[in-house]
Parts: C-alpha cells; sequence; structure tokens
C-alpha cells in the first residue's frame, strides 16, 4: 500500500468553502478512484489556510492512473479555486 501526503494551501478567506466542498464532493471522487482504499481531511490548528490530504493507494501506480482519469479533473476542478499551491510526496505502507 501507499500513502499519498498532500498539503494544501488555501487562498485566504477560503478554509471554510474549502472544507465544504472537500465534504460535499472532494472526498467522494477521490474515494471513488479505482484503486483508493481510503481518503482523510485535516484542517491545521496553527494554520488554518492549511489542509492535509491523507490518501490510501493499492499502489503508486493506481494513483498515476487515477489521476490521468475524469473523475480526477472533476476533482481538480471542485479544489482549484481555493488552493494557493501545495505539494505531495508518497510512502510506502507495510
Amino acid at each position: 500500500m501507499v500513502l499519498e501526503r498532500a498539503e494544501l494551501t488555501i487562498k485566504d478567506g477560503m478554509a471554510e468553502a474549502f472544507a465544504a466542498a472537500m465534504k460535499a464532493d472532494g472526498t467522494a471522487l477521490l474515494a471513488g478512484h479505482k484503486g483508493c482504499r481510503s481518503v482523510q481531511v485535516g484542517q491545521g490548528v496553527e494554520n488554518p489556510n492549511k489542509f492535509i490530504l491523507l490518501v490510501q493507494w493499492d499502489s503508486v501506480e493506481a494513483h498515476v492512473t487515477a489521476a490521468q482519469t475524469p473523475r480526477h479533473a472533476e476533482f481538480r476542478n471542485v479544489i482549484g479555486p481555493f488552493t494557493a499551491g501545495g505539494s505531495a510526496e508518497h510512502f510506502v505502507i507495510d
């Protein structure tokens, strides 16, 4: 299994709207990908404009394949208006 850890910086004043969009659509879009085992979203305590996204995938290949689908494009459309940058890393979990 592979854990994707993404940190997203949200534009000022948009954290609540981002959280609502993730709850309404974003999480389900990710979770519906083949090879996705789970999705968690957390908001920063010290910096409420920073969110962490933890996604468990069957493999890096499952994530790469998912990222090329229309479903993932729809996910990017959901989060795009809110994000001001971010980073992602993958970790192998035994």
